[in-house]
Protein backbone atom coordinates (compact mmCIF):
# COMPACT_ATOMS: atom_id res chain seq x y z
CA UNK A 1 0.00 0.00 0.00
CA UNK A 2 1.67 3.47 -0.92
CA UNK A 3 0.22 6.77 -0.04
CA UNK A 4 2.05 9.88 -2.13
CA UNK A 5 3.32 12.25 -0.58
CA UNK A 6 2.05 10.86 3.07
CA UNK A 7 3.07 7.62 4.28
CA UNK A 8 1.29 7.67 8.04
CA UNK A 9 -1.37 4.97 8.32
CA UNK A 10 -3.58 4.36 11.46
CA UNK A 11 -7.14 3.36 12.75
CA UNK A 12 -8.78 6.57 12.16
CA UNK A 13 -12.11 6.67 13.27
CA UNK A 14 -16.00 7.24 11.67
CA UNK A 15 -16.22 6.64 7.65
CA UNK A 16 -12.68 6.19 7.45
CA UNK A 17 -11.81 3.07 10.51
CA UNK A 18 -9.36 0.61 9.42
CA UNK A 19 -11.08 -2.75 9.11
CA UNK A 20 -8.57 -4.20 11.06
CA UNK A 21 -8.93 -2.09 13.95
CA UNK A 22 -11.35 -4.61 16.00
CA UNK A 23 -8.94 -7.56 14.95
CA UNK A 24 -5.84 -5.41 16.69
CA UNK A 25 -7.83 -5.00 19.60
CA UNK A 26 -8.89 -8.50 19.93
CA UNK A 27 -5.29 -9.60 19.51
CA UNK A 28 -4.01 -6.79 21.96
CA UNK A 29 -6.27 -7.81 24.94
CA UNK A 30 -5.45 -11.95 24.08
CA UNK A 31 -1.78 -10.99 24.39
CA UNK A 32 -1.67 -9.01 27.15
CA UNK A 33 -4.29 -11.14 29.28
CA UNK A 34 -1.88 -14.17 28.35
CA UNK A 35 1.46 -12.59 28.96
CA UNK A 36 0.04 -11.43 32.45
CA UNK A 37 -1.18 -14.93 33.13
CA UNK A 38 2.43 -16.21 32.22
CA UNK A 39 4.22 -13.61 34.26
CA UNK A 40 1.86 -13.03 37.35
CA UNK A 41 4.84 -11.21 38.82
CA UNK A 42 5.35 -8.87 36.60
CA UNK A 43 6.31 -5.50 37.93
CA UNK A 44 8.67 -2.61 37.01
CA UNK A 45 12.32 -3.05 37.96
CA UNK A 46 13.10 1.52 37.88
CA UNK A 47 11.48 4.35 36.19
CA UNK A 48 10.65 4.17 32.92
CA UNK A 49 11.91 6.26 30.17
CA UNK A 50 9.52 8.07 27.71
CA UNK A 51 10.79 8.59 23.92
CA UNK A 52 11.30 12.00 23.20
CA UNK A 53 8.69 12.28 20.03
CA UNK A 54 5.12 13.46 21.00
CA UNK A 55 3.52 11.66 18.05
CA UNK A 56 5.09 7.83 19.16
CA UNK A 57 4.57 8.01 22.92
CA UNK A 58 6.34 4.81 23.11
CA UNK A 59 9.14 4.11 25.81
CA UNK A 60 13.10 4.21 25.03
CA UNK A 61 14.01 1.83 28.06
CA UNK A 62 11.03 0.10 29.93
CA UNK A 63 13.02 -2.14 32.89
CA UNK A 64 10.95 -5.00 34.30
CA UNK A 65 10.98 -8.04 36.22
CA UNK A 66 9.00 -10.97 35.57
CA UNK A 67 9.29 -13.01 38.73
Amino acid sequence: MGRTPNRHLAFAAGAHQCAGLALARLEGRIAIARFLARFPGYALSAPPVRGGRARFRGFLKLPVRLG
